[in-house]
């Protein structure tokens, strides 16, 4: 039994496999979360995930009408790096915990990172590949200083640890569903 909100909810009820695809946050880190009514279900949605998906949609559709204008490589290179950059400097200062970071601005950092990472994609499917290093590099960049600091790999090993014990969780409670659905249908 989980406790949520004064109230205790089975982990079943809550956090199946398909969870992970829309949340993938543990109980503890629900704060990062939209919580969204559909149908009468309650869902949580990543924040800084449904920005990313906002930024990536706005960026094709705005490409698709003509709105998108086009820009030369270095320019690319340069806008890119600076629509990505603030998502990962959010992340690293929550992880690290220098400052607390929101919904609000999860969901403002992830579309400029949708929006950079569809920059990307799409000049690299349209023959500059050079494109698709733009983020790899960051993120490099980023793990690698991170991975530099004793605090840095303290703080995310910690963080890997609580979300795949809570990964472990969810399988072993989809294993559960689906091993009393079999053995339903059998009888």
């Amino acid at each position: 039994m989980i406790r949520m909100h004064d109230r205790a909810i089975d982990f079943e009820e809550v956090y199946p496999l398909r969870y992970l695809l829309i949340s993938h946050h543990p109980p503890e880190h629900l704060d990062r979360t939209w919580k969204l009514c559909v149908g009468g279900a309650h869902i949580r949605v990543c924040s800084r995930c449904s920005g990313i998906v906002f930024g990536v949609m706005f960026t094709l559709i705005a490409d698709l009408v003509g709105a998108l204008p086009h820009f030369s490589l270095s320019s690319i290179f340069l806008l890119s790096a600076l629509l990505l950059t603030p998502s990962i400097v959010d992340f690293h200062f929550q992880l690290m915990e220098f400052r607390k970071s929101d919904n609000l601005r999860r969901i403002t950092t992830g579309i400029l990172f949708g929006i950079g990472l569809t920059l990307c994609t799409t000049n690299a499917l349209s023959g500059n590949t050079i494109c698709i290093f733009i983020p790899l590099c960051l993120l490099a960049f980023y793990f690698t200083m991170l991975g530099l600091s004793c605090k840095g790999r303290e703080k995310l090993a910690e963080h890997i640890t609580i979300y795949f014990d809570f990964f472990e969780k969810c399988y072993v409670v989809e294993l559960r569903r689906k091993s009393l659905s079999y053995l339903s249908k059998k009888r």
